[in-house]
């Protein structure tokens, strides 16, 4: 299996007890993964510009948790290990001054159901 680096999205790289920096796989790997894609901004990412969600491009727009949540499953299917079926549940709630996703997919690399929840604000709130 194959192993990345250790790298939550809008976090610092960590070491490991070793010294080297730390590596992540199965479900970790997989979850950084999909977050990573859900908050980076189409665009931004300049090897494929059609990549990502943009989730916090929709902070301070007019909110509708279904499109927020057609956003996330459309982009959610585009990684081989989200299962189409059973499909993901996807809930979007608005905060303040951000949105609030709780997500629940089955991971077909691993064959488990695979919770993950964030948040997304502007920097600094």
């Amino acid at each position: 299996m194959a192993v990345d680096l250790g790298h939550w999205f809008g976090a610092d790289l960590n070491a490991a007890a070793s010294g080297d920096l730390l590596t992540v796989d199965g479900v970790n790997k997989n979850k950084q993964r999909l977050l990573r894609r859900l908050l980076t901004n189409p665009g931004d990412y300049i090897f494929e510009p059609s990549y990502g969600a943009g989730l916090a491009a929709k902070i301070g727009q007019p909110f509708s948790a279904s499109a927020c949540a057609a956003i996330i499953k459309s982009q959610m299917f585009l990684e081989s290990f989200v299962a189409r079926d059973p499909a993901p549940t996807i809930v979007v709630t608005q905060i303040a001054n951000g949105l609030s996703v709780q997500l629940q997919y089955f991971d077909s690399s691993i064959g488990q159901n695979v919770p993950l929840s964030f948040t997304v604000t502007p920097p600094g709130s």
